[in-house]
């Protein structure tokens, strides 16, 4: 997560961000540009990139989205075999897929096959 900054903010704008200790984004959730504090990324460099875990996972990723490629969601599924993907024709947002994801979820809370 972290190391994903620099590559789409390139340097030079990660050491502003640095500097000056916020960067603005837009908040998808709030639909409205926000300010993101530096310590984000600070925190965040502190993680592995793919932490191992052992509950069962679902994860899904639009397959149109342009925040965080789905590459890394299927890096992750591939290396991690209690994850499951679940590739959708959406954004990043997956709000036009909200009623595929609902009975999946069921499913997968409920330990359905």
């Amino acid at each position: 997560f972290a190391r994903r900054w620099p590559q789409s903010l390139g340097p030079a704008r990660v050491e502003e961000w640095r500097r000056t200790g916020a960067i603005e984004i837009y908040h998808y959730g709030e639909e409205r540009h926000r300010q993101l504090g530096y310590q984000l990324i600070e925190d965040g460099a502190r993680y592995q990139d793919y932490p191992d875990f052992r509950q069962p996972a679902i994860i899904f990723h639009g397959a149109r989205d342009e925040v965080v490629p789905p590459r890394y969601s299927e890096h992750f599924a591939a290396t991690h075999p209690n994850a499951r993907l679940e590739t959708l024709d959406s954004d990043h947002q997956l709000l036009d897929v909200l009623d595929d994801i609902a009975p999946e979820v069921v499913r997968f809370l409920c330990l359905e096959p």
